[in-house]
């Protein structure tokens, strides 16, 4: 099941709120089509204190027949496909990240995916997944 409840206040802090931002834009920058909620993990201190966990399961999972890698499973700003920026402008601003902020991690996470071909090389990748995983990225989105 999809959602687009955005994980409580009390959960985290500022700091924490901002990486699970920059978890998400390169998710979906990167087409981690199967992202869900089960991606998010939360550790709990003997005090009570929940806290962001290690980010796992990101990888690339886009297949546009596919029932669960089509569109995206969670939601930016209650859209799982055809984003724009106002959509990262309108999460940061639930996560309450500083004005520019979540441009500024788009911008980041775009100019870091779009090296996935010089990665991919020194990682002896083969040419023709290189080209097929570079045409499915998402390196522009329309808006502000």
């Amino acid at each position: 099941m999809a959602t687009d409840r955005p994980v409580p206040r009390w959960y985290l802090s500022a700091n924490e709120f901002e990486q699970q931002d920059r978890r998400m834009v390169p998710s979906v920058v990167a087409r981690n089509q199967d992202d869900h909620t089960k991606s998010i993990g939360f550790s709990m201190a003997r005090t009570g204190r929940f806290s962001l966990s290690a980010a796992y399961d990101v990888t690339l999972a886009y297949a546009p027949r596919g029932d669960s890698t089509a569109r995206h499973r969670m939601g930016v700003n209650r859209k799982r496909d055809d984003f724009n920026v106002e959509e990262f402008i309108a999460a940061g601003k639930t996560a309450k990240l500083p004005r520019g902020r979540a441009q500024a991690i788009l911008r980041e996470a775009t100019d870091i995916v779009s090296q996935w071909p010089a990665y991919a090389e020194r990682a002896n990748v083969p040419e023709r997944l290189v080209d097929a995983v570079a045409a499915d990225l998402r390196l522009a989105f329309h808006g502000a």
